[in-house]
């Protein structure tokens, strides 16, 4: 019986290596991440299982070592004790992009192939190399346009860049290790047949990273349908690093949390590159995003490892030089991987392959722990296996449990999206709800059930005759409100330090100011704590001074205009805005100025370039001008929409949460001084 379940042991390992490259389902939001991490926690965890009963079944416990075991378990620990101490929302660590659970659930993945013997070993290289394959077939057939007329596929699977890890980076770092796999497997077969597949499969291999990198040139083509490689810049990601450090050297800001430290810690003169608009997820590199989620700890993981690395393969080449090209392919393929990961950031699927080249290339030393005890009357027991085995079991039987409550909730809620994107509002708010009551930790379920809610009060509040509701419309619009305001609330508790939570609560407010009494205070609290989050974001001041200029508070909007002017001096929008708040202020000679600035930052090609000129020419006569909707500028505004009559009072409950942060000096200026906004709207006094 043990026999049978080490068979079905190593097959199910196989599996794994062979599955996790092209695995992917519509199972969530992101077709391709929670589907990897999926795979891998209930093939692991099955794995271990089964395992525990052979421990059992034979009373002792047989485990293999390797030089690398040490670094492997402290850079999963850095992750672990990084995630439980500074990611502020577990659930982006352990889901989306679930950097926690690939780094320890591929740590476990290294420790179960390094139980694998020599041979066995070399067939999982063959399983990886397979996959390739398929993966390559798969990425070519979809840049062919193969699948987009085929119903049967799901509408990602049908999309021309279609890739089976959901971008063209990972899938050419993916394809450039297997070469060298794929040409030891054809050097080393003297068998003419065996040699050609191997030299053929390689060829597509080679054929699917041409067409990745093809894909990834940033020329316009490219970056207009999303493949071309954008980046930060490595000054950009060193100096985000460095301040993170700064506020947490040990621990960095916590894994899958680099983007609030991007939104927090990047320079001002990042709003000089071509990329101000993005925000990033990743530093430039692997090493860099190391450093920044999880500090000094996780660097001295990687470190270590890389010099025990650094050991092995100086001794092999020494040794013998044509040795890790032939007899240890995946040595040299984690090479190259490691050199790559210097330019190039690591998605959740490559971080997994690289601790599955780590327990390719090693070779491991088995040792067996006697588990069985032996009583007075020589009777066998193997009660100490069992002390060991069952925890094992049960600990992994929770994991499944809370893997399948979680995997359950992100279906829920991929189909609240699938309804949203039918224009079914109804069936999408009874989806999010269900999604949010499953596993409320999500804040990417409260943004958007708080959208929804908003969505409908808005739908309701369009039903109003001369501005008067009946008074169940009147109800159902101050629940819809009041959830509203209370999701958006709940997303920022969730993850209080990132500015997009707090944006999406200030427009939140902003949108019910024709509806809520003292919304728009609310609004312009949230705006200035999204501001000190994001300090360099020149459009946040912007949506800060355009509500002050709906307000009439004119001189408080020119003094955010202003700043967000010394933020992105080129920034032709900011001007442009600046603009109407001189004109409303009286100021003309001011405003025709800034109107010049705004004129001289825009492409003389472009359709916003007729629209400032006419919009300057129009400040002599004083006349309003609104931009077309196809216009980048956006001229703020003093019309409201429709306003019910009484408006809704909001209570103590419906105010922003606490601030993490004091509002500060921006790097030019202080925006967050300005004026508050003028009582023309009068909030009331909450209680």
């Amino acid at each position: 019986m043990s026999k049978v379940l080490e068979q079905i042991e190593k097959y199910i390992l196989y599996a794994v290596i062979f599955l996790l490259p092209i695995t992917f389902a519509s199972i969530a939001e992101n077709p391709f991440v929670p589907a990897k991490l999926t795979l891998l926690v209930f093939g692991i965890g099955t794995i271990f299982i089964i395992k525990s009963i052979r421990t059992i079944l034979d009373g002792k416990f047989t485990w293999a070592v390797s030089s690398l075991d040490f670094p492997v378990i402290l850079l999963a620990v850095s992750y672990i004790v990084s995630a439980y101490f500074k990611t502020p929302n577990k659930m982006e660590a352990i889901l989306f992009p679930g950097t926690t659970t690939a780094v320890v659930s591929a740590s476990l993945l290294y420790f179960l192939i390094n139980q694998l013997g020599k041979n066995e070993k070399i067939q999982a290289v063959k399983m990886l190399f397979v996959s390739g394959v398929v993966f390559s077939i798969l990425t070519i057939l979809a840049g062919l346009k193969l699948f987009a007329n085929a119903s049967v596929f799901p509408a990602f699977m049908r999309s021309s860049v279609f890739t089976p890890t959901g971008g063209y980076l990972p899938a050419a770092l993916f394809l450039a290790t297997l070469l060298p796999i794929g040409i030891s497997l054809a050097l080393k077969h003297k068998d003419i047949v065996r040699q050609s597949s191997y030299a053929v499969a390689s060829v597509v291999i080679l054929f699917g990273l041409g067409f990745a990198v093809f894909n990834l040139v940033p020329n316009s083509a490219n970056l207009a349908r999303g493949t071309g490689v954008r980046s930060s810049g490595l000054s950009t990601s060193w100096s985000v690093s460095v301040d993170s450090l700064k506020e947490s050297p040990l621990l960095g800001s916590g894994p899958a949390n680099y983007f609030t430290s991007f939104t927090r810690f990047r320079p001002l003169s990042y709003n000089q590159t071509n990329n101000w608009r993005f925000k990033f997820a990743t530093a430039q590199n692997y090493y860099l995003t190391v450093l920044t989620e999880t500090g000094m700890l996780g660097v001295a993981g990687i470190a270590i490892l890389l010099l025990a690395l650094y050991r092995v393969i100086r001794h092999e080449i020494v040794s013998d030089p044509y040795k890790i090209l032939l007899a240890r392919p995946s040595t040299l393929s984690l090479a190259i991987l490691l050199f790559i990961l210097l330019f190039f950031p690591a998605s959740t699927f490559i971080m997994v392959l690289l601790f599955i080249l780590l327990a390719l290339s090693m070779q491991s030393s088995p040792t067996a722990l006697n588990l069985a005890s032996v009583g007075e009357n020589h009777k066998r027991s193997n009660l100490p296996a069992l002390i060991i085995s069952i925890p094992t079991i049960i600990l992994v039987g929770y994991v499944f449990v809370k893997a399948t409550t979680i995997i359950r909730a992100e279906y829920t809620y991929k189909q609240s999206l699938d309804a949203i994107a039918a224009n079914n509002g109804i069936e999408s708010y009874d989806y999010l709800r269900s999604a949010i009551s499953i596993n409320p930790y999500v804040d990417r379920y409260h943004s958007r059930y708080s959208q929804v809610n908003l969505a409908l009060a808005n739908s309701l509040a369009g039903q109003a005759v001369d501005g008067q509701l009946t008074e169940e419309q009147r109800t159902q619009i101050t629940q819809l409100v009041q959830q509203a305001i209370r999701e958006a609330r709940l997303t920022v508790q969730l993850n209080p330090l990132r500015s997009n939570g707090w944006e999406q609560l200030a427009r939140t407010y902003q949108a019910i100011i024709p509806l809520a009494q003292g919304a728009d205070t609310f609004a312009s609290q949230s705006y200035r704590q999204a501001i000190a989050l994001d300090p360099t974001n020149a459009n946040l001041r912007i949506a800060l001074g355009q509500l002050h200029f709906a307000a009439k508070d004119y001189e408080g909007a020119i003094t955010i205009f202003n700043t967000a002017t010394q933020v992105k001096p080129d920034l032709a929008n900011a001007y442009f805005n600046l603009a109407f708040a001189y004109r409303e202020a009286g100021k003309i000679d001011l405003a025709k100025t800034a109107m010049t600035n705004a004129i001289a930052n825009i492409d003389k090609t472009s359709a916003d370039y007729a629209v400032a000129l006419q919009a300057l020419d129009d400040l002599d006569k004083f006349k309003n001008q609104t931009p077309p909707a196809t216009s980048e500028l956006e001229a703020p505004t003093t019309e409201e929409t429709p306003v019910i009559d009484p408006k809704l009072e909001l209570t103590q409950e419906d105010t922003p949460p606490e601030a993490p942060l004091s509002p500060t000096p921006s790097p030019t200026a202080d925006a967050e001084t300005a004026p508050s906004i003028s009582p023309v709207i009068t909030p009331t006094p909450l209680p």
